[in-house]
């Protein structure tokens, strides 16, 4: 996959950032960028370029890894060289005589909003934001953002801006001229009919550098101390040198060398390496896989005292730091913009479509709770329950069929998998290349896994296996299966084994899919197997770990689940308060009625009860702590709140509710299976008394 593509389109050439999820700029990104945007540039077709990205996020920055490993070697000679380097690209949009638009979809923070400033207009879809961070990691913007933003807005907006970390909606950025134009239907419609009037007006009139805003009070410290609360103090000094000595030159190449200048003795301080360090770490291996633990391997890790740890962890509780918020926002976004459009086709056709698997693979949500080393991003539980909170607000189906892959398939292979099976089957499967499902239940076999019928005989390089699955989540969608046999027809859970089956494979064969009463867009179907050959190596884990396989994995997905009930949770509140909200009766809204308002309530109630309950065990799951009992009582409670609020929200509805044509009616079709899959409330219940039994009165 290259992580820039070009596509021209008439006489407009379209560049996309294409380095998922968050389109960083890495050097290989600015080799490919730089190297395409010449191709457009020395084409005579080509009138104008247009630089946008692949997904829902422009870009979050460049790649902040790039100039540590340079700055911890204290190298300011190669840091200034690729400075240097990137900087000179953004010159080299500068200078084109061709109209440059940057096409800001999403996000477009730090190195990513350099770079649109680089070019000669900036239009937005609604729901872009913009932000230099770079001060809160003791720096500032080193690509010309200091020189590029203050000529802009001016200098008092762009040092507002930069000492304030501030992220600015499309609305805000368009009330201090940041952007040119909001596209607010249609984005590559838009882009096009843009790239029209532009071309029809080119060459643009120069309004000149906005110096006027730039006033002598803007220059006393103690303001700018205000405008940075809590920022580092040096870092904040060298902006407003960089800023102010940056207008001072008048010439925009001398203004960058000031900038270079100013970087580099920010990177290069205690307060620059300490923050990116720290940044870094944060984010280890992309993100952290496991709230507060550093990049260093354990044993090169400094030693902290077990309450200090405990006291750093719960200050920041996992759900509410800015890298989850990110997932969040690009989940939601995604959801919203390219699910729900989709749901009435693929209720109907009976199957999530494939262009959005490959566009939520390609945006890396596959990977989320993976290490980075297989190409996930390292979230963990955490970072898989926003998305599957977010994903099951707009679409259970899509979250149910995301849930079955990432949280069955290809999680037990990341559990217990060997590292030849991890690149095998998980690699791909975060690509999106394959997709996976798991198999437990059988005709005569639900609950009861010991039950298990499936046979596995041991041959010469492997297995056979003979047997028959029902009412598998993904079913004649998946690649692999990891489907559970028994070796010892008397061994019970002794004996069980978990195998990791191609579903090409001779014998394999699958069942019609199911009709089910609700998650019609998940595909749901059985399979037989006949003789199926199984080669050794596809053994997950060792014979007689299948139970314990089977039981580790349901404790992180049944979190998952009930993670997926805070979004339905949220969607059946949606739901009524929009149909409150439009719907009359006795002359006045029905959310004036008292006994709306008190629905009403109870669903914001159950919410509010189960999302700390669901994220204090997602940071249980992440800090390796046993949670059999923690995900049980989530996925108990999740399952009854749902549909209780589902329920509720569909009375508010009246009879509308019961009308197909309304969103409610498919919510209350698809919460009532939560209840059944990966654990009954009943058996459920009996676990959880099980592990209460066994605490108090053993």
């Amino acid at each position: 996959m290259s992580v820039v593509e070009t596509k021209i389109s008439g006489n407009l050439g379209v560049i996309f950032l294409n380095n998922p999820p968050m389109n960083a700029l890495s050097l290989e990104v600015f080799e490919a960028l730089k190297k395409q945007f010449r191709e457009l540039e020395l084409n005579k077709d080509v009138k104008a370029v247009v630089v946008t990205a692949n997904g829902l996020v422009f870009c979050a920055g460049a790649d902040v890894k790039m100039i540590y490993d340079l700055a911890k070697k204290g190298d300011a000679e190669e840091i200034k060289s690729l400075l240097l380097r990137l900087q000179n690209f953004c010159g080299q949009i500068d200078s084109c005589q061709k109209p440059v638009i940057a096409a800001v979809n999403g996000i477009c923070f730090g190195g990513g909003l350099e770079l649109a400033l680089s070019c000669d207009y900036i239009i937005t879809s609604p729901n872009a934001q913009f932000s230099f961070p770079e001060i809160n990691l003791g720096i500032i913007p080193g690509m010309g953002g200091t020189q590029r933003l203050s000529r802009r807005i001016g200098a008092e907006e762009a040092l507002g801006m930069i000492l304030g970390a501030k992220k600015l909606s499309v609305s805000q950025a368009q009330d201090i001229n940041l952007v040119d134009e909001i596209i607010q239907s249609d984005f590559i419609a838009g882009i096009r009919e843009f790239a029209v009037r532009v071309l029809n007006n080119w060459p643009r009139k120069q309004t000149g550098w906005k110096i006027d805003k730039f006033t002598g009070e803007a220059l006393l410290f103690d303001k700018l101390l205000d405008m940075a609360k809590g920022k580092p103090e040096f870092a904040v000094r060298m902006a407003q040198r960089a800023v102010y000595e940056g207008f001072l030159c008048g010439v925009l190449e001398n203004a960058l060398a000031v900038e270079q200048k100013y970087f580099l003795q920010c990177i290069l301080s205690s307060d620059g390496l300490e923050g990116v360090t720290a940044f870094l770490e944060k984010r280890a291996p992309r993100f952290s896989s496991v709230i507060g633990q550093g990049i260093l391997p354990k044993a090169e890790q400094k030693a902290e005292a077990p309450v200090q740890q405990e006291k750093k962890v719960l200050e920041i509780l996992p759900w509410q730091t800015e890298d989850y918020d990110n997932v969040r926002q690009l989940v939601a976004d995604f959801a919203k913009e390219q699910i729900k459009p989709q749901i009435p086709l693929m209720e109907k056709e009976g199957r999530v479509s494939a262009e959005l698997i490959k566009q939520m693979a390609d945006l890396g949500f596959f990977g989320i709770p993976f290490a980075e080393k297989y190409g996930g991003l390292g979230l963990g539980e955490t970072g898989t329950a926003v998305m599957m909170e977010e994903l099951c607000r707009i679409h259970a189906s899509t979250a149910v069929m995301v849930g079955a892959h990432v949280g069955l398939g290809c999680l037990c292979i990341d559990l217990f998998g060997s590292e030849e099976q991890r690149e095998r089957y998980l690699v791909p499967g975060i690509k999106g290349e394959k997709i996976g499902a798991l198999a437990t239940t059988e005709p005569d076999v639900g609950s009861d896994i010991a039950g298990i019928k499936t046979m596995a005989k041991k041959v010469d390089g492997g297995w056979l296996l003979n047997g028959e699955k029902v009412f598998i989540t993904n079913g004649d969608l998946s690649d692999f299966v990891v489907t559970f046999a028994q070796t010892d027809q008397l061994g019970g859970n002794k004996t069980l084994a978990a195998f990791i089956v191609d579903s090409v494979n001779k014998g394999f064969t699958f069942g019609k899919p199911e009709h089910k009463i609700g998650l019609h867009a998940s595909r749901t179907s059985g399979f037989k197997m006949d003789d199926v050959f199984v080669p050794e190596g596809n053994l997950l884990g060792e014979v007689g770990q299948g139970f314990k396989i089977v039981m580790r994995t349901f404790n992180r997905s049944r979190n998952m689940l009930a993670a997926a009930c805070l979004g339905m949770i949220r969607a059946a509140r949606d739901c009524a308060l929009e149909f409150a909200k439009n719907r009359s009766t006795f002359g006045q809204p029905i959310y004036t009625h008292q006994l709306i308002q008190a629905n009403i309530g109870d669903i914001e109630a159950m919410y509010y009860l189960l999302q700390p309950a669901v994220y204090q065990t997602t940071w249980m799951i992440d800090k390796g702590k046993d949670t059999r009992t923690e995900a049980a009582i989530t996925k108990l409670m999740g399952s009854e709140y749902v549909f209780k609020a589902v329920d509720m929200a569909l009375q508010i509805h009246g009879g509308s509710g019961y009308m197909e044509e309304y969103e409610i009616a498919r919510l209350y079709r698809d919460s009532r299976v939560i209840r059944i899959f990966e654990g009954t409330s009943e058996i459920l219940r009996l676990l959880i008394a099980g592990e209460v039994l066994k605490k108090y009165l053993a």
